[in-house]
């Protein structure tokens, strides 16, 4: 992890984090951005050394239940049921210590979780896993110059959240925390969508794995052995030898661990929301699809019922 900037040659290999402060100047917000080669076999170390940043830096408790919502960036009618539906939702979360996890937008079913966070109750952890090349004000959020550092506490001035471009999707300024995703080999734009959803599918498995697995140990002695600060290392510079040994990439799927419950809600959504779904099906979470929010969730409800 760094505080340098995030889009130069040498650092494009690191974590950065920062915070962001948005328009309404409200809100601030803790950020994360995590450089994503899809189907590496380092990606599972990197998911494990960001749970150990959320939980060390930022200290946020892990859960005790993991709740993944997935659907559409566009708005669209849920019916009477929608403000009684998102109350129980962080309802449930608090009276679990869950966390829940969205797309991070500020539209659709991802602007009403934020909405319902600050309305219902704002300690909910509500992370939300965005797109880099997608989203509005990535230029703004680009670090651009070393500072002092302690050791993961961010010492630097807020970032000032603009809206740039109006094709481009914004963040959602009711998250706790946000994860900027930058997959080199996605296409530009809005193409880029998806991109992130290989690592939210491990963000929320991994999550629920307990906090004395070994793995998950190793990761934590490794670190502090090493005395890595957010200034950090390259992670293949010292995790190989880990991947080699333990074979991390793959042991975690394949283990019979007990993990922390999870549940997917499906909403309306699109093609991204499908690949959501399989990718949550894949880490053994059920999945509770909305019917009547339409579109993608309304396929897949009716595909169900017919099996």
């Amino acid at each position: 992890f760094q505080q340098t900037d995030c889009t130069g040659s040498q650092s494009e290999a690191f974590m950065g984090f920062g915070m962001i402060k948005f328009e309404s100047g409200q809100s601030y917000v803790p950020y994360l951005y995590i450089p994503w080669v899809h189907g590496d076999i380092l990606n599972e170390l990197r998911v494990q050394v960001l749970l150990y940043f959320v939980e060390c830096v930022w200290n946020v408790q892990r859960p005790e239940l993991v709740i993944s919502i997935t659907g559409g960036a566009e708005d669209f009618e849920m019916g009477h049921l929608k403000d009684k539906l998102l109350s129980e939702l962080i309802d449930m979360s608090t009276r679990t210590n869950g966390w829940i996890v969205t797309g991070g937008s500020n539209a659709g079913i991802m602007k009403y979780v934020g909405e319902a966070r600050v309305r219902y109750g704002g300690k909910v952890p509500l992370f939300g896993i965005g797109c880099w090349g997608a989203l509005n004000g990535t230029d703004d959020l680009r670090i651009q110059q070393p500072l002092e550092k302690d050791f993961g506490y961010i010492v630097r001035p807020a970032v000032e959240y603009k809206i740039s471009n109006e094709k481009l999707a914004r963040l959602d300024p009711n998250h706790s925390h946000i994860f900027l995703i930058h997959d080199k080999n996605a296409p530009p734009g809005t193409n880029s969508f998806g991109s992130e959803i290989e690592l939210r599918g491990l963000f929320e498995y991994l999550s629920r794995r307990p906090a004395d697995d070994p793995e998950h140990l190793e990761i934590r002695r490794m670190m502090k052995r090493l005395s890595i600060g957010w200034e950090g290392m390259e992670i293949e510079e010292w995790s190989w030898n880990l991947v080699k040994q333990e074979n991390t990439a793959n042991s975690s799927l394949q283990s019979g661990v007990e993990l922390e419950p999870s549940i997917c809600m499906g909403f309306s959504g699109g093609p991204y929301s499908l690949k959501t779904v399989y990718e949550t099906i894949s880490h053994r979470t059920p999945v509770l699809l909305m019917k009547g929010t339409g579109r993608a969730t309304e396929l897949m409800s009716d595909l169900a019922c017919d099996v």
